[in-house]
């Protein structure tokens, strides 16, 4: 993988387990608080841990990683919301359960995506899909 101006570039898909996504934050804090909350899902079989990180200007400024696995019909949702934050698995019912507990309590889990472009980095099972929400806010003086 190699870093350019900010970037991630994925150099090989040979296992097709890397996805990336651009995140561009126009948000707008005046140093009140750092990053954006976020929403992360993973939907779909997942037979690898599920981790991601956000790697800005080519310095990781967040990661997150739940020892799981996921079948093909249920989602995993991190919320860093301050309000609600949470880790869940969710079945097609509805249903979910709590999977705090399942988190690499190493590294900071519920991400906020920092202000300017970056890019978030994660590694799932190769027919898992991930999506990414997250607040861009403008604080007004």
């Amino acid at each position: 993988m190699a870093t350019k101006y900010g970037f991630v570039y994925i150099e090989s898909n040979v296992t097709g387990r890397e996805k990336a996504i651009t995140l561009d934050n126009n948000s707008e804090y005046y140093g009140v608080q750092s990053g954006s909350p976020s929403l992360i899902t993973i939907t779909g079989r997942c037979n690898i841990y599920p981790e991601w990180q956000i790697i800005q200007d080519g310095a990781v400024v967040g990661k997150a990683k739940f020892s799981l696995y996921l079948a093909d019909n249920q989602r995993l949702i991190v919320s860093s919301y301050p309000e609600d934050q949470y880790a869940r698995v969710y079945n097609t019912d509805g249903t979910f359960s709590d999977v705090s507990q399942l988190a690499d309590f190493s590294v900071n889990n519920y991400l906020r995506v920092p202000e300017g472009t970056s890019t978030l980095l994660a590694y799932l099972d190769e027919n898992a899909q991930l999506d990414v929400t997250f607040k861009e806010e403008r604080l007004i003086v």
